[in-house]
């Protein structure tokens, strides 16, 4: 299998920017001191322009892959790291900086314009709630979770969807960023799979006992569709 090289992937950075736009524009600069006034168009530029010199910086430490998806996923991750570190150096405390990058990787991933049409495509074809999950996951897990970089294994019974992740790239990633990064990635990227679940499907019960980020050997995900 031919090895991705590293390179600016501009379609993702332009899904995480324009998140960021969305989600910083107006938000206080800091909690903490709201005297401080709030981000403006302006603000949200220069940290973005900041950020990507950050990206450049971070490229050459992502090892080479063999999925170009393994690659896209890794680069999605590194974008928002970068915006976290460029609030971390404009004074934005590091808990509201976080959740701020939580609420930009929410916005990136519920604005996938790609994966609801997926959703509607596959209500079209069944009206089964258990069965609409079961496709979207196991396409997830054919297009975006993909081998060799992630390795999982999915099953199911007539109550729920179980599927066990033994290794993430960006966590392989970002366990070699130091630990305020993996804490930036457990509290947001790990976090965003609770809200996920539901924007797949109304009525599903998310569980996962243990996660990798917090230096489990699975992440055990656990889909209950209780409607």
């Amino acid at each position: 299998m031919k090895t991705i090289k590293t390179t600016f992937s501009r379609d993702i950075w332009d899904k995480s920017q324009n998140a960021a736009r969305e989600v910083l524009a107006g938000r206080l600069r800091s909690q903490q001191e709201p005297q401080k006034g709030r981000f403006m168009q302006s603000d949200v530029s220069r940290i973005l322009d900041r950020a990507r010199c950050n990206i450049y910086d971070l490229m050459p430490l992502i090892p080479k892959q063999k999925s170009r998806e393994n690659f896209r996923v890794i680069f999605l991750s590194i974008t928002h790291l970068s915006i976290y570190r460029t609030l971390l150096n404009e004074g934005t405390e590091k808990d509201y900086a976080t959740n701020l990058i939580g609420d930009i990787v929410w916005k990136t991933v519920s604005g996938s314009w790609r994966f609801m049409i997926l959703k509607f495509i596959i209500r079209l074809i069944t009206s089964n709630p258990h069965k609409q999950l079961g496709m979207q996951l196991r396409l997830l897990g054919r297009f975006v979770y993909t081998p060799p970089g992630y390795k999982h294994e999915l099953s199911s019974d007539s109550n729920a969807y179980y599927w066990n992740f033994y290794r993430c790239p960006p966590l392989d990633f970002y366990s070699t960023q130091g630990e305020e990064a993996l804490e930036m990635f457990r509290r947001t990227w790990c976090v965003v799979d609770f809200a996920s679940a539901e924007l797949m499907l109304r009525g599903v019960k998310y569980e996962r006992p243990h996660t990798l980020s917090a230096g489990d050997n699975v992440c055990d995900m656990r889909w209950h569709v209780v409607r």
